[in-house]
């Protein structure tokens, strides 16, 4: 199952890479850094506990879990008014009601450019408005969101006392936000910052749930430093990656970005551990163009050739399979045909509609 909402540093990438490093088997699922929820919504746990310091995130869950019905019918009141001046005007405006605030955090992100969660030092939702906002998902889609919510406890909180209630048999996936030393933490994703102390007490935190007996997986911003730290609790169970950042609204501004992944109590067999040194992630990346039955490819950010491409038009994001290309040009139709079957991602074609299943994240 896909996560419903866009979010910076979400984690389809892995799942979809390394689903096969995950186990199936544990007693609970605890994530204390949810997002997306990607990682849940892929397992579908029995049980879990998912927490966020995001008062708004963890209510939008909620809300669902009660009455998706209900959210949904108030969504699509958002969807009928949308413009710049409403998103603008609603985006100020925080309902107190449940309900009500779970269609507006849904609705924001879904026209929010590429749904940057961001708020100003009064609290108050402040990321700007993208070009298009994504197309609303069917009700039955919103059906099964609920359903596999009822498996949830969802919890506002901070991340040690999470982490804290992991016991032997227990998962815990860990993806922080990420934050360096000497640079600030992501004021940008929730009103407290996290720093590089912070990173110091989830470590702290895990290697205490490791001598309970919990089963760990998690990914990291990479760091010399940071790697150094872990691999004091977590030995050689840590793997360098790389994946391309696709956040930047400029193609210049988007390259390669350096992760790790780590795991304890966990037995992952050679075969699927990803590479040290790191593993090239990266796809070909593209800004596209397509007119006239053809299409032109410029931007190149590697120039090697890969049967698998990603590519933008305008901030949004489109994924292919990359076609046999003779001199850079290929009939749009063609590519249209490839597309959709394989990947139903974003795609725009000029002075055409959205092919749209779900975006990239």
């Amino acid at each position: 199952m896909k996560p419903f909402l866009r979010w910076v540093g979400g984690k389809r990438w892995l799942t979809a890479r390394y689903g096969d490093m995950f186990p199936r088997e544990f007693n609970r699922y605890i994530e204390p850094f949810v997002g997306s929820a990607a990682v849940f919504f892929y397992l579908l746990p029995e049980k879990a506990i998912l927490g966020d310091i995001n008062e708004d995130l963890i209510l939008t869950y909620e809300a669902l879990r009660e009455d998706w019905c209900r959210v949904y019918e108030l969504l699509k009141v958002h969807y009928e008014k949308h413009s710049k001046e409403y998103y603008t005007r609603v985006r100020k405006e925080r309902p107190e009601a449940i309900f009500e605030r779970a269609a507006w955090f849904l609705y924001l992100n879904s026209a929010c450019f590429n749904g940057l969660c961001r708020y100003n030092l009064r609290g108050e939702f402040n990321a700007p408005m993208g070009k298009e906002i994504k197309p609303l998902l069917p009700p039955e889609f919103w059906e099964e969101v609920s359903w596999a919510l009822q498996a949830a406890d969802l919890r506002v909180s901070d991340f040690e006392a999470l982490v804290d209630l992991a016991g032997k048999g227990d998962f815990l996936f860990i993806d922080p936000p990420y934050a360096l030393p000497e640079k600030r933490g992501f004021k940008d994703y929730v009103l407290k910052a996290f720093g590089w102390e912070d990173q110091e007490r989830l470590l702290k935190a895990l290697s205490r749930a490791l001598e309970r007996g919990a089963v760990i997986l998690g990914t990291n911003v990479f760091n010399e430093g940071l790697v150094e730290m872990y691999r004091e609790v977590f030995g050689e169970n840590l793997a360098l990656v790389e994946r391309v950042s696709c956040l930047a609204a400029k193609k210049e501004g988007r390259g390669k970005y350096r992760e790790f992944i780590f795991w304890g109590n966990l037995e992952v067999p050679a075969e699927l551990r990803p590479g040290l040194p790191l593993e090239d992630l990266t796809r070909n990346c593209f800004s596209l163009s397509i007119s006239e039955g053809d299409f032109s490819k410029d931007g190149f950010q590697n120039s090697s050739s890969s049967e698998e491409g990603i590519g933008w038009m305008e901030t949004e994001v489109a994924a292919w399979r990359w076609p046999d290309v003779s001199e850079g040009r290929h009939p749009a139709e063609g590519l249209v045909a490839v597309i959709e079957p394989v990947f139903k991602n974003w795609l725009r074609v000029r002075d055409g509609p959205f092919v749209e299943d779900q975006d990239f994240t």
